[in-house]
Parts: structure tokens; sequence; C-alpha cells
């Protein structure tokens, strides 16, 4: 039934429309919107009706006197009508009526919804399938999430696509047994036009925003900012948190030290990927496609674009990327944009990898995507105004020392401000990376941390851990202490923590958080 189209049956309760709704809300877990918008016409045309038509014979109360006429009467109150055959009625159970032919019948329409006066499939929070890594999200029409609560507690905004929509819609939160008017729509999330700098806002009667969520993902409220700071750090497994137990990493123990009011920890951290992987999920120094290729129209089909054994995808220095192949480093990766366009990046294979595109948004004719066209990730719209703390190279794709600062300055200048902690690398010893650790603190400073400094000196004594003999031999040649890894790489728990630890105080002497 078109909820826009009128009600025209004549015998209102027994029509096969409220049949229908009636069997909905004894059958179903969860309402769309649509079915929502539905039943609202529904009441609405009721009461409209209900003095008009002769079968309706209007309001009563508890002291109304006995009917004499047959027809369908409208009770106002609560109670026990004792005129009604003793009919008791109870308004909160939803819209009642009581018919009387000779006899007493009382009908119940429930009505423990939120019944919207307006289109709102857009402005409803969605539970979602904990598959989908949420709890619940705000949709757009095409399924697309715009904002959502993810399982681990954090919040997040932006638009990547949601296969499907499960659970209860809305809670239990009941209306009035009267005419629903647009007052309900105050507290409703709207979707907005991205030209007002907003995707989504709760507005008030004059269209102000009381509470929004802006295109770059922070949150603002109408007379002050209540946008919470996010700080995404970015690397490949150690910054994912390879060897540790019980989900630790150090952007956990980061986010212990920082509650989530004053900033929200990202871990963008994927194993396996060297330094040209990583700055293009970050967006710095994206990937060149050097082929050209025809783009379908429809939203189904896959086209190859590059295999990782040869140069169709590569940097300005040159090198292949390989994004995806041990996970999206929090949906760094996708949806990505090429010459405009939101696809779909996937990949096949276990070596060489082949790697397709397909568009999210089906489109009415094909496109030609011409050589030498630039293909952004999902992470390069997350930068601007954030917290980044990096640690890259342990898995190379840099020549030398001099490269590897290149990597960082490109980082750091896509940012577009000072709020960044370089973390360096702890393998090795004080002999072979002396260069490198030199060089480093000339270009960096206070914002480059030497981890394997720092960890041979006081990782043990902040892990609260006795020494080995193998910790002293490592800590001899300036090595870190075997007691804080879990293999000649990847720390374990207590590693983590010590870092977690150290780069929290140094962003407090960066002044980046207080």
């Amino acid at each position: 039934m078109d909820p826009l189209l009128p009600i025209t049956f004549a015998d209102k309760i027994n029509s096969p429309e409220i049949l229908a709704i009636m069997q909905k809300l004894q059958a179903n877990t969860y309402f769309k919107a649509e079915e929502i918008n539905w039943l609202k016409n529904a009441i609405n045309e009721l009461h409209d009706r209900s003095l008009a038509n002769p079968t309706f014979k209007g309001d009563i109360n508890l002291s109304t006197p006995a009917p004499e006429v047959t027809g369908i009467y409208v009770p106002t109150q609560s109670g026990t009508y004792t005129n009604f055959g003793g009919i008791v009625v109870d308004l909160t159970a939803g819209y009642t009526t009581i018919t009387f032919d000779g006899s007493y019948a009382k009908q119940v329409v429930p009505m423990d919804l939120v019944l919207y006066a307006q289109k709102t499939y857009e402005g409803i929070y969605q539970p979602l399938d904990i598959s989908t890594g949420y709890l619940c999200a705000l949709l757009d029409s095409a399924s697309r999430l715009l904002s959502g609560h993810k399982k681990d507690g954090s919040f997040y905004a932006s638009k990547y696509a949601i296969d499907s929509i499960k659970g209860d819609a809305l809670k239990n939160l009941s209306v009035p047994v009267e005419k629903l008017d647009t007052s309900v729509t105050d507290a409703m999330w709207k979707i907005l036009d991205p030209s007002t700098g907003f995707i989504a806002a709760i507005l008030d009667s004059n269209n102000r925003i009381l509470l929004g969520i802006r295109i770059n993902g922070s949150i603002t409220g109408k007379f002050s900012d209540l946008s919470t700071p996010v700080v995404n750090c970015w690397g490949d497994s150690l910054t994912a948190g390879a060897g540790a137990t019980g989900g630790v990493n150090y952007p956990y123990i980061l986010q212990q030290n920082l509650t989530s009011a004053q900033f929200l920890v990202k871990n963008c951290g994927v194993g396996g990927e060297d330094v040209n992987s990583i700055c293009a999920r970050h967006g710095a120094i994206p990937v060149m496609l050097a082929n050209g290729f025809t783009l379908p129209s429809d939203a189904s089909t896959l086209v190859e674009v590059w295999r990782s054994d040869n140069l169709n995808a590569v940097n300005k220095y040159g090198k292949t990327i390989t994004p995806l192949l041990q996970g999206t480093g929090d949906n760094t990766v996708n949806p990505v944009m090429i010459d405009n366009i939101e696809c779909t990046l996937s990949f096949t294979g276990t070596g060489p990898y082949i790697y397709s595109l397909k568009r999210n948004v089906a489109s009415s004719t094909h496109s030609n995507i011409a050589s030498g066209s630039i293909m952004l990730s999902a992470g390069s719209s997350r930068m601007n105004d954030k917290v980044n703390i990096y640690w890259i190279g342990q898995n190379g794709g840099y020549t030398n020392e001099d490269q590897l600062i290149s990597y960082y300055q490109d980082l750091i200048g896509f940012n577009q401000n000072q709020n960044y902690i370089i973390i360096g690398l702890h393998t090795g010893t004080a002999a072979n990376r002396a260069l490198l650790e030199s060089k480093m603190a000339s270009a960096f400073g206070a914002h480059y941390i030497n981890w394997r400094r720092y960890i041979v000196a006081y990782g043990l004594e902040d892990a609260g851990i006795t020494p080995t003999s193998g910790d002293t031999a490592a800590i001899a040649v300036g090595s870190c202490p075997p007691s804080l890894l879990s293999d000649t790489v990847h720390l374990n728990t207590a590693g983590y923590t010590v870092l977690g630890n150290l780069v929290y105080k140094r962003g407090k002497q960066l002044k980046i958080w207080n």
C-alpha cells in the first residue's frame, strides 16, 4: 500500500489494511520506516474520519452514558467502562475502540512505536548484524554507512557499504493516542546536502543545527564544538599488535590513557605492509594506474586493474602497491575514488595478487579511465586536522635512510599540521641503527621517539621485569630485551604496554593532549 494514498474503505476495523497492520505488529520484530509511515498514515486516517464517518460515534469517557446506537466509540480515559459492558481500557497499550452492536467488543492497535510524521528512513539509527563490525549506524538510502557505533565502542563517521539491516529498528517508545503532528520530528536525524558542510544533523523547528556530523567526520553542537579529536595510528603488524595477547597493542594502551571523551584512538595498522602500501592507504602517496581501462556502468562487474607482479599500479617512487592482504586498517582502503567515481577495490590470488575495481553506484554509461589516473583511498579523507602517529619501515619498501625520511615528510605534509608522533624502529643494534636514528632526530626533533634506545634503557624497568641473562646480553649491544618480545620483531603485551604509555607521555610533552 502506498503510504501517500488515502484510505477509502468504509469499515475501518475489518479492512484488509488494518488487518495487515495487526498481522505485522504481531509477527514482526522490527519495522522498516516505510512500514512505520504506513501505520502512521492509517492512524491519522482513523483520527481524521472518526467524527465524519457515521460508523464512528465519537469520544467517550468513564462517565459517558450507555450507548443507544450501534457503532464504534473511542475511549479517552483508561479505566473500567461500566456503561460499556465493563470493558477495561488501557490507553498506554495502543489506539483503542469499543464496538457496540448489542454486545460490546474492544479493539486495540498497539502503538509501542515511534510514529513519524514524514518519511524518515534515512534518519533512523539501525541496529546492525554484529558481523558488519557495527552495533548500530545511520545509513543513507543506498544502505551506505554515514556514521556508526562499532562493536569495540568507538564512533565512526564516514560512508561505507553495509550489506544488511537487522534487528529492532525502533525501541519501545509510546506516543499519545491522538493525531500525530510534525512536533515528533524535532529529535530526528536529517540527511543533509554535503554542500552545507554536514552529512547529517538533528535540527530544531527553525532548521538550526542542534547536533551535526560534518563532512570531515567531526561532531558539532549548536553553540559549542563537541567534536572528539581522532588519533590515527598508522603502521604494519607492529601497530596492529601482532604477538600480544588479549587484544593489547600500543593504540589500545594509548586509549586507556586518553579518555574517549578526549580523543578517539584508531588502529590503522595492517600486517605485512611496507611503507608504500601504508602511505597509499593514508593518502599521502596515492596509487597511479599506468594503464587505462573501461569501468562498466553496472555496480557488480569487476575489472582487473593491476597485478602485484607488474608495474601497473605504482606511486611516485615507482613502487608497486599491495593493499588489503592482511586487513583494511580500520577501513582506510575502501571506498576508493578514481576520476571522482566511488569504487570498491578487492584482490584475489595468493601471489601474484590480482587487484580489481567495481563501481559502488550504477551509472547510465560506462567510464573510460585514462592511463595515469590517481586512485585515492578512504584514508585520504581522514587526515586533515587529526592527530597521526606513524610507525613504518619494518617491512622495508625504501632504499636508504634519506628515502625513509622522505616518506615521513610526505605523510606529515599531507596531514597539514604538527600534531604527529613518529615511532622509531626498535630492531637492530645501536651500531647498525646509529645513522638512521641520527637523521631522524635531526629531521623531526621531539616528534621522533627513539624507541630502540628507550626500550633498551628503560623498557624492563617500566614493565617491572627482572632482566634475564638474554636480556643483559641484548642490552649490551643496544638491542631490544627478549623479555619484551614475542619473536625477533614483534613485541609482547608488556612491550606494547610500555610503548603505549611512552607515546602518551610524548603527546603531553608536545601539548597534543593535556
